[in-house]
């Protein structure tokens, strides 16, 4: 599996009814009985994973409804050491001033750097295959690999045979 999405609801909507012991109770539920699973599940796999953790909109328990403050994220690489925070939640997020002005940019941080650099010159015009590879200086095979991939994740298609464009803004 190249990509799995998982939406949980429960927090939103306790946060929608102000319920804050029963948001805490929902979130370690998914960390229990989901997240737990699927960490396991990719470490007994001995392949490299990154994993995104985080909300589609924050529910403060004050307002009972959306906002649009910023959207705290977790971004979790196999390869990399752990830093030192333990826990997750919003001020510890706000600390580190990382950031993500516009939401779909998010996808360019779960990606790899090659992949970030070919999602990022697609557009609403389609770009060619050859132009990908004069803008990147990325070989074919090499380019021909993050298409595929990108394009199985569901974040560009082709419009035509080798032209290539953003499937999500």
């Amino acid at each position: 599996c190249d990509l799995a999405y998982f939406h949980f609801e429960a927090p939103d909507e306790c946060g929608h009814r102000g319920e804050c012991k029963n948001k805490v109770k929902a979130i370690e539920i998914i960390d229990e009985r989901s997240l737990k699973l699927i960490l396991e599940h990719f470490e007994k796999s001995g392949e490299d994973f990154r994993i995104l953790i985080m909300p589609d909109h924050p529910t403060p328990l004050c307002t009972m409804t959306h906002s649009s403050d910023p959207v705290p994220y977790l971004l979790y690489d196999s390869r990399k050491a752990l830093g030192q925070n333990e826990a997750f939640n919003e001020e510890l997020c706000e600390q580190t001033g990382n950031f993500v002005e516009h939401g779909p940019d998010i996808m360019k941080k779960l990606l790899e750097k090659d992949e970030t650099l070919v999602y990022s010159l697609t557009d609403f015009q389609p770009i060619s295959l050859g132009t990908l590879i004069e803008k990147t200086n990325i070989s074919l095979c090499r380019m021909i690999e993050i298409v595929s991939r990108l394009k199985e994740l569901g974040l560009i298609k082709e419009t035509v045979p080798n032209y290539y464009v953003k499937a999500i803004f």
